[in-house]
């Protein structure tokens, strides 16, 4: 009984409420880990067409057409607990940068993420994944709950590293 009245809520708490969806591309700077292993990110990404197409040829391949206007901000921080796991994550994005009114989603790991070694190492030193839950929101995203996925190229530099990342999320707010 207590299961179905359970599952009961969950399926009106979710027909009631409003989807997001996004993919982006965020481009940016990480610091390098300090001595405790702690890092901050922060990564821009404006408003984008992605285009995806699958061909018999070539397989599959995206473009990215950046529009003109609002951004995405990202920042966060974390830690690594060796040289290619971090641990810890937590940080916003706030969509719509530029604007009167600010949209931001607040985000937890929700694993570790991993680094490995790029396999062009010439042009990208590192790549990793990471997985992540939406755990709150500001302005239009308030009271936001949902998941993302991020994955990386990193780029070392002498003072900070140049990160690219994939970004694709899929949020709730309450319908009010």
């Amino acid at each position: 009984m207590k299961a179905s009245v359970f599952f009961a809520l969950v399926l009106l708490s979710v027909a009631l409420a409003k989807p997001h969806r996004f993919a982006l591309e965020f481009n940016g700077k990480a610091t390098k880990p300090d001595a405790s292993g702690s890092t901050t990110v922060t990564l821009k990404a404006p408003g984008q067409v992605i285009t995806t197409k699958i061909d018999a040829t070539y397989g599959v391949e995206s473009t990215f057409k950046n529009l003109i206007g609002t951004k995405a901000d990202w920042t966060s921080t974390g830690s690594f607990s060796n040289a290619t796991t971090f641990v810890e994550t937590s940080g916003s994005i706030a969509f719509g940068t530029h604007l009167h009114n600010d949209h931001t989603v607040q985000f937890n790991s929700d694993s570790k993420g991993h680094l490995f070694p790029a396999p062009d190492g010439e042009k990208q030193d590192w790549a990793g994944t990471a997985a992540y839950v939406i755990t709150g929101g500001e302005g239009a995203f308030k009271g936001a709950n949902g998941i993302m996925t991020a994955s990386y190229t990193i780029t070392e530099g002498d003072k900070f590293d140049t990160v690219n990342a994939l970004v694709s999320g899929q949020f709730w707010t309450p319908d009010n």
